[in-house]
């Protein structure tokens, strides 16, 4: 039975056209690696240079009035696409998330501890962490990067700065993400 559904899995690629790395003419991505010391804020970003322009032609020139954050915990772009797939066909749209002006995404990896070096498998805390102060953190940490260093969450900064914040979650307050946001 294993050997069948194995079998059945790797039909496709049969038809498939073999393509040696040498031989591709497919563009190659650039900057998609982390740039800089990835334990310091920003380090870990993916896109290169100064993406201020880019956000201020999107407001058209005018301050944003509200900023709302949405974080799809667990959330990235296959599983976006298989939804659109599945909803919408192959070349479909979603009105929602496909016309937003800027999307972002981040490295999801959390950092070892004593090395510095990418963990490749991260948990809630350093990716809360990451998602609230833009800097790694290590697993099982919250609010702290790899030096024990403590960082103020972005809504903290808000609201030092007089603008009023908001957390909503479906998630139970004690979970990592929405509990990094705000200082118990």
């Amino acid at each position: 039975m294993k050997l069948s559904a194995l079998f059945i899995a790797l039909l496709p690629l049969l038809g498939s056209p073999i393509i040696h790395a040498e031989t591709t003419t497919a563009p190659v991505l650039e900057n998609r690696a982390a740039q800089g010391d990835i334990t310091t804020p920003g380090g870990a970003r993916r896109l290169s240079g100064d993406q201020t322009e880019a956000l201020r032609a999107s407001l058209i020139n005018k301050p944003a009035k509200n900023i709302i954050l949405l974080i799809g915990d667990g959330m990235g772009d296959s599983e976006i696409t298989a939804a659109r797939n599945y909803a919408e066909g192959a070349g479909g749209f979603f009105k929602g998330i496909d016309a937003l002006p800027l999307t972002g995404q981040y490295t999801h990896y959390s950092l070892d501890k004593k090395t510095g070096k990418p963990d490749y498998v991260t948990d809630s805390a350093a990716s809360a962490t990451a998602w609230t102060t833009g800097v790694k953190s290590y697993n099982g940490a919250l609010g702290v990067d790899i030096h024990e260093k403590d960082h103020q969450t972005i809504l903290e900064l808000a609201k030092a700065a007089g603008l009023a914040t908001g957390n909503v979650s479906t998630a139970e307050l004690q979970d990592a993400l929405p509990l990094r946001w705000w200082r118990m």
